[in-house]
């Protein structure tokens, strides 16, 4: 029948979003704003399910210094060797490839990381989008 797809065609995706987390939610969401836009999320890692270190916003302040933490992935200009995300978040060196959670961040904020980690994702996401530049406020 026409329009169907067989279950050995594989699907074809705009965007593959690995982490249904805060960030990759917000991502998802404001990429498929255009209907024509398909988007992949795909959790990827252990289950929360029961984690009370993750499933009590009040407790981040317990998650610093743990694998739940930022800093691990320096984001720099060019000649800053230790900068592994460009001003876009691009992974330098790999085609397509964007990080949008804390892992950028210097120092974690002084209020719960959840609100950083929703802006930074609005901004991935007019980034991708190409309706912001890097240095440009909305």
């Amino acid at each position: 029948m026409a329009g169907e797809r067989s279950v050995t065609d594989e699907p074809e995706y705009d965007y593959v979003i690995v982490g249904g987390g805060t960030a990759g939610c917000v991502l998802a969401a404001r990429l498929t704003e255009d209907p024509d836009c398909r988007v992949c999320v795909i959790e990827g890692g252990p289950s929360d399910v029961g984690d009370e270190r993750i499933l009590r916003p009040r407790n981040w302040i317990n998650l610093l210094g743990s694998e739940f933490d930022y800093g691990s992935c320096r984001m720099g200009a060019d000649d800053d060797p230790l900068a592994v995300l460009d001003p876009q978040l691009r992974v330098r060196g790999v085609s397509g490839v964007r990080v949008v959670d804390a892992s950028p961040f210097p120092t974690m904020p002084t209020i719960n990381p959840v609100l950083t980690v929703l802006l930074a994702a609005e901004r991935a996401a007019d980034l991708i989008k190409g309706t912001q530049q890097p240095g440009e406020a909305r």
